[in-house]
Parts: C-alpha cells; structure tokens; sequence
C-alpha cells in the first residue's frame, strides 16, 4: 500500500512537472531577445512617460514633437506601442508603419481617454473613453483600414478592456455601477459574442504574448493583491494562485515579450515601483527597478522589443 501511495505521489508530481513545463515552453520562444520598458507616471499633476532598459539601467523620458505622451501601451510581443499624444492617438511599430489617429473622429477629447490596448503588431486597437454618464465608451479600431467599431454590448461599466494579440478576444473588467463594487473579469469573442466569466473581485486583465493565457490581480479583504493565472481555452482549463505573490500587494502585471518574466507595479513600505519577476518558480528573483517619477499605481508597464528612437530627445 504505501508503495502504491509513493508512487502516485511520484506520477502527480510527474504530472504538474510535465504541465508547468509545456506551458514555459509555449510562452519561452528560444529566440527572445532583450527589451525596452516603458513606464507611466504623474506627479503634482504632471504626467508623462519613461523608457529604460530591462536592467532599470538608462532611463530616459518619451515625448512626441515635446508633447507628453499618456496612456501608454505595448502590443503583447512588444512590436507596438500606443499613446495619446496632444489630441490624437498614435501607433509606432518596429516595422516603422507609423499611424496617427485624431480623437476627433472618434467623437472623444483627451480628457474622455481612459485606456489604450494593442494586439500584436499594433494591427487592432482597443480604445476606453469615459462617458458624461459616468461610464465607459469602448471601440475597436482596425489600424490598417482605420475603420472602428462600438463595443457597446459589453457594457458602459466595463473598464480597462484588453483586445488579444490575436485581435479575436477581449478581455475586461464589469462592474455593477460606475464606482466598479464586486469587479467580475470577462471575456467575449468578437466573432460569436459568447461571453465567459472567468474571476470574480479581479482586476487588471493581460493577455499572455501568444494569447494562450491571461493574468490578472485579486483583492481579499485584507486589501492585499494576489495574482492568478488561467491558461487554456476558453481560459479555464488551468487556473491557479502564484502563491509566492500572494502577499506581494502587486498590481498591472503584463507578460515581457518572451513570456518568460511578469512586469508589474509594486507596492512595497509604501513605495511604489516597477519591478520584474519570473513567473513560474526557480526563473527570476523579483527585481526592483529604479523608478523615482511619482505616482505609479494607477498605470500599467509595458515592454518593447524595439527602441522608440523618434520619441527620444
């Protein structure tokens, strides 16, 4: 009896190995290289933007012709950034097909703007404006033919929704009133509408770089932030807890480009910083990375593959 017991302890183990081990192999392509992070910030009621190397080393401030760029966002394998700049959204990608979009023809202003996300190659972009009702206004933009399309079926109380690298999902939070009480973590299918409920009391959504995976952030009530992950189609075949972020009070997790490391913001001894850690056990020890531009809790990091050379002084 008690070898059978060692041994089915042996074959689980086995199990968990094997799984944990295809899935660092789906998101650890061998031909990842270095990245550049980009970083938001505001302070005294300034805001703008940083890029620094992935070893914090090399900060440096992004601007568009002199004008701060805000809402920042990275395509999930770090192809594109996104960023509203004065009253226009802009695309810049590695390929250098760069794209200007004004907020006119969206019918927003730069004080409506909430949220940008990007599919990979900057192909689709996702737009998050506020409404004078107190919600939120969402719409899909096809860069290419720069034809856009209201997701008002997701809901006016739905915020910082997240479009898959593969511009077919997307991911984002519901709540039942504009103050956002008891969070839900969605996500729809573009083609279809068929809606899945993921996670209760869970916020900040991000799409792995494959978009075989999403990682997200969840409250207790001790006001401490976890971070899940499910992994899987529709997103629910694995779902678990890391638990040596479990009292880590983490926020804005994204996957680098390789899908090997987690950037996110931390908050520690009342401080707020940019940090990176490997996600599964035994890859990175979390890093703190030099970030003193004030206030970061609100924005979310994001990582390019590509030095954004026309937003540097």
């Amino acid at each position: 009896m008690l070898r059978f017991i060692l041994w089915a302890a042996a074959l689980l183990v086995g199990v968990v190995v094997a799984l944990l081990t295809g899935i660092v192999r789906a998101f650890s392509p061998a031909d990842a290289g270095a990245f550049y992070i980009v970083y938001s910030w505001s302070d005294s009621g300034v805001s703008g933007a940083t890029l620094m190397n992935s070893d914090g080393a090399n900060p440096r401030g992004l601007s568009d012709g002199g004008v701060p760029i805000l809402h920042a966002a990275c395509a999930p394998d770090g192809s594109a950034l996104g960023y509203m700049a004065g009253d226009a959204i802009r695309v810049i990608r590695a390929d250098g097909r760069d794209l200007t979009f004004p907020l006119a023809d969206f019918g927003i202003t730069p004080g409506d703007l909430q949220f940008l996300s990007l599919s990979n190659g900057g192909e689709r972009l996702l737009i998050s404006a506020r409404t004078p009702l107190l919600g939120y206004h969402i719409l899909l933009l096809d860069t290419a033919s720069a034809a856009f399309t209201p997701l008002d079926g997701i809901g006016q109380y739905s915020i910082k929704p997240i479009v898959s690298p593969d511009g077919r999902r997307v991911a984002f939070i519901a709540g039942e009133s504009y103050r956002f009480r008891h969070p839900q973590l969605y996500v729809v299918d573009l083609s279809t509408a068929a809606l899945t409920f993921i996670a209760g009391q869970a916020v900040n959504p991000a799409w792995s770089p494959d978009g075989g995976a999403l990682i997200w952030t969840e409250q207790n009530v001790e006001t401490r932030f976890y971070a899940f992950i499910a992994i899987g189609d529709p997103l629910r075949d694995v779902y678990f807890q890391i638990d040596r972020f479990k009292d880590s009070n983490i926020l804005e997790a994204v996957w680098t480009p390789d899908g090997r490391t987690l950037l996110y913001i931390a908050y520690v001894n009342g401080d707020e910083r940019v940090a990176l850690e490997g996600w599964y056990a035994s890859q990175v020890p979390r890093v703190l990375l030099p970030t003193d531009d004030g206030y970061l809790l609100r924005y979310r990091p994001c990582a390019l593959t590509f030095e954004p050379t026309r937003l540097l002084p």
